[in-house]
């Protein structure tokens, strides 16, 4: 189980919390060809499997989720990371405290 606090982050000057931005501004719409994971939100919690964005999936706040080897090797880490434009890491501020409990 992966499980964000209440703790916010920022791009440039918007403020979010783990489950990201509820409705992208108009430059963000302008460029969702660029955001990391398409089927996440700006700025939400994403989690990947290695390094290759072939295994991303949105977290938020709350995920229950089971490591099917999607990383395609057992020694794989899990990453975490707010979801922007490949471009604009630069401009982001902050950190979003997260705990990983095993449940089974």
């Amino acid at each position: 189980m992966i499980t964000a606090d209440k703790s916010h982050w920022q791009d440039w000057k918007l403020d979010s919390d783990a489950d990201g931005r509820d409705r992208p501004t108009f430059v963000q719409s302008m460029a969702q060809w660029a955001l990391r994971c398409k089927s996440g939100r700006w700025f939400q919690l994403i989690g990947a499997v290695g390094r290759s964005d072939e295994h991303f999936f949105p977290v938020g706040k709350h995920l229950q989720w089971t490591y099917e080897g999607q990383g395609g090797s057992r020694d794989e880490e899990l990453n975490l990371f707010a979801n922007d434009a490949w471009f604009a890491y630069w401009n982001n501020r902050g950190e979003i405290n997260v705990t990983i409990t095993r449940v089974a």
